[in-house]
């Protein structure tokens, strides 16, 4: 989990959950790589997105809505996208993955909770 999810969602609840299991030891880890769960030894996670490994045994505990967006200078120089087709033509700050090192495509729903991937143009 990237290190400003953390400090605004799993942080807060620290103190409550060492309350109520006091001999639970937590040690907090913030990243935004995928870590080796088995060879790094660790016993709980919380992570953002699909669950890849069906093997682990897992709960979803929320949503997180992601937010697209552009500064006014940006919009002012490049135009501004009127559909899901022109982001094809911008350029954008995304991430990639570890492991094949290829820039993640951005996933969008629709009003009818249809799933669509769009990858920007140029990454910067």
């Amino acid at each position: 989990m990237p290190l400003s999810l953390a400090h605004a969602l799993l942080i807060p609840h620290l103190t409550k959950f060492k309350e109520k299991y006091p001999d639970i030891e937590v040690v907090l880890l913030s990243s935004d790589k995928k870590t080796d769960l088995i060879t790094e030894g660790v016993d709980c996670v919380v992570r953002l997105g699909e669950l890849q490994d069906s093997s682990f045994i897992s709960k979803r505990l929320g949503e997180i809505r992601m937010v697209t967006c552009a500064s006014p200078a940006y919009l002012e120089a490049h135009g501004t996208p009127e559909s899901l087709d022109d982001l094809q033509k911008h350029k954008a700050v995304n991430f990639f993955s570890d492991h094949s090192r290829e820039v993640m495509e951005w996933k969008f729903t629709d009003k009818i909770s249809s799933f669509r991937n769009v990858l920007p143009a140029v990454c910067l």
